[in-house]
């Protein structure tokens, strides 16, 4: 990895500064130069709030604020030298980092993780529907959060195994008790920014697929997920999804997914029981369902 000078180290610090060392071989290069690549001139091929993309044969093209990267084969070429590079790094590097993983047979999805007895659970919704606060009660009755935003799933001969991406938690500031951490302000939404310290390490067994939804009575509920409305929302979250072959190599996991244990979860509506009802759930989700012994 090149990186150059102290405010990108920073940017990658406040990251993924909890990264453990590793001697293994590289599998991902990564440089960081003064200028941003040029480009295309045309309108971004998949735009996001912030993020601008296009797919230029083999590469992949992100820009944010002035901060671009290209990503080609396994090599992440990032660009730019903005006053502030934490947030626009993060909003290029990501989708950039989806591309090369793939590449090595791992698919990063914008998902969250929890993990107990050695078994995980991966946990995935649309926006608003309650994935952070799931991943919350996860963390604060017993379980080891693994990631509240992207996840990183590869295939097994037994299944999946995953881990979470070790960046900063972003926790909805009206499940928490007090106020910790530092108070963001992301598309809409105030956030407390807790450290990626608080993160489980390591590969995981898949045991269920878990999707939360907003629900209408103190007790929430579990039940079986729709395959295709989970499909569906598998594909959407993968960030590759400008680059036609990487989505060829995802579909027939993401299809194989849904063939295993998925759950829709309710959460309760009574916000004052609302974390420990979610928690609760997680608990029978990991036991195979409602109907296992």
């Amino acid at each position: 990895m090149e990186l150059g000078d102290e405010r990108r180290g920073e940017a990658f610090e406040e990251l993924l500064g909890t990264l453990e060392p590793s001697e293994a071989e590289p599998q991902i290069e990564v440089t960081w130069t003064d200028v941003a690549a040029t480009v295309p001139r045309r309108e971004s091929e998949y735009p996001h709030p912030g993020l601008d993309s296009w797919q230029e044969g083999a590469q992949a093209i992100y820009q944010a604020r002035g901060v671009t990267a290209v990503t080609e084969d396994r090599t992440i070429e990032l660009g730019g030298d903005e006053d502030d590079l934490l947030l626009p790094f993060r909003y290029v590097f990501e989708p950039a980092l989806t591309h090369v993983l793939a590449r090595t047979g791992r698919f990063m999805l914008h998902s969250g993780a929890v993990a107990r007895d050695g078994q995980a659970l991966l946990l995935i919704a649309d926006s608003g529907q309650g994935k952070s606060t799931l991943c919350w009660a996860a963390a604060q009755h017993g379980w080891s959060l693994l990631s509240d935003d992207h996840t990183i799933v590869r295939p097994t001969v037994e299944g999946f195994e995953l881990i979470g991406l070790p960046k900063p938690l972003a926790v909805p500031e009206e499940v928490l008790d007090e106020e910790i951490g530092v108070l963001v302000e992301r598309f809409g939404r105030r956030r407390r920014q807790l450290p990626a310290t608080m993160l489980g390490r390591g590969w995981y067994p898949l045991q269920a697929i878990v999707r939360p939804r907003h629900g209408d009575t103190p007790a929430g509920a579990l039940e079986r997920s729709s395959a295709s409305e989970l499909l569906d929302l598998l594909i959407g979250s993968y960030a590759a999804l400008g680059d036609a072959d990487l989505l060829r190599r995802f579909f027939p996991h993401a299809a194989a997914l849904t063939r295993g244990q998925t759950w829709d979860l309710f959460h309760g509506s009574d916000p004052s029981t609302r974390l420990s009802v979610a928690a609760g759930w997680l608990d029978v989700a990991l036991r195979r369902g409602p109907d296992a012994p």
